[in-house]
């Protein structure tokens, strides 16, 4: 009598477990079924050994001896597809990007696995029991290069094979703040100190930052520090950035630019916060003036357009009269501001 028997059932079955020979049909040939199981899930191509040997309790003497034979058999997938990847970006500025993926048939959940190129950080994430076919961080990942995977497991726990590999990168700018904080209307105020202390938020994963401080006439770049020791010019107009660096030397993206000035070193309007203040006040006396003439010069929606286009490109008398109020904070200066804007809107009306 021969044993026949599988050793991956969850792969292949045998139909016939036993065949047995006689002294009248010894002759004839016997034969045995293997059948692939067909399950709902992508796991590639598997292979199952189907072992036949003697059992030699219900077997003579003579056959005790006779060596096991193997056969190798494969269980052709016929899954259509595989978990496909399909974000994010390559490069991304969010510290918790999401992951999303195509849903798979026979899929009752998805096990995500996430490597941290920079680091060698393996994995930097795994996730085993993820229900929707997205998956977010649990926190801020650093500015580094990662490498993801995906793959669905049916309702037995058996996974199929994982995804293609998709990268991304984490590119986040820092936000520059200072050297003066933006005040709640127009641009960055001007400063009285000519070696100010610059900040900007802290980006996860950063470990050193560059540095960049450009004269706006000149387009020189002035400093690559971030506590300036080489006094700045003043009544200079300036401009920042900084971006962010990791541990493994991946770059973080430039910061969007900051312009300031270094106020007129014969200016006599006290602290940077008073210069601020005033500076603000400026900003929004002149929009509110703006404002409300526009909304009362005319009948109809169409001619306010047109004002407002007109009346909110400075005249060159008006742009100075403005820098005039914003770095000496000459507050006799404010007459001449809202004569100059009144005598815009007029000619703008008369020239329709």
């Amino acid at each position: 009598m021969l044993n026949i028997a599988s050793a991956n059932t969850a792969e292949v079955t045998v139909t016939t477990k036993t065949l047995t020979f006689t002294a009248l049909n010894w002759y004839i040939p016997h034969g045995a079924t293997g059948t692939g199981v067909d399950d709902t899930i992508l796991d590639g191509h598997k292979t199952a050994n189907i072992t036949i040997s003697v059992d030699t309790s219900a077997s003579a003497a003579a056959y005790t001896n006779v060596t096991a034979k193997t056969v190798v058999v494969t269980n052709l997938d016929n899954e259509l597809s595989r978990s496909t990847i399909t974000g994010p970006t390559a490069v991304t500025t969010s510290q918790r990007p999401t992951i999303t993926w195509a849903p798979l048939v026979g899929a009752v959940r998805y096990e995500v696995w996430v490597n941290n190129l920079s680091t060698g950080q393996n994995p930097a994430f795994n996730d085993t029991n993820v229900t929707a076919t997205q998956w977010t961080p649990p926190a801020d990942l650093p500015i580094n290069a990662y490498r993801i995977w995906v793959r669905a497991l049916d309702v037995s726990g058996r996974g199929n094979v994982w995804s293609s590999a998709a990268d991304f990168r984490i590119v986040t700018a820092p936000t520059a703040i200072g050297p003066v904080a933006p005040p709640a209307i127009g641009p960055v105020a001007p400063t009285l100190n000519r070696t100010p202390t610059f900040t900007w938020t802290a980006v996860t994963g950063a470990v050193t930052y560059n540095f960049e401080v450009r004269n706006v006439a000149t387009n020189a770049i002035v400093h690559k520090i971030q506590n300036l020791t080489t006094p700045l010019v003043s009544g200079g107009s300036y401009r920042v950035w900084i971006r962010a660096i990791s541990s493994a030397g991946d770059l973080g993206l430039w910061s969007a630019m900051l312009n300031f000035t270094v106020a007129d070193a014969t200016s006599d309007v006290g602290t940077d916060t008073d210069l601020a203040m005033l500076h603000s006040a400026n900003s929004l006396l002149t929009k509110s003036v703006l404002q409300n003439i526009i909304c009362s010069s005319d009948d109809n929606k169409e001619s306010y357009a047109t004002v407002d286009v007109q009346s909110t490109t400075m005249s060159e008398e008006l742009e100075a009269e403005v820098a005039i109020l914003s770095d000496r904070a000459d507050l006799l200066q404010i007459d001449n501001v809202i004569n100059i804007i009144v005598s815009d809107l007029l000619l703008a009306n008369q020239a329709r």
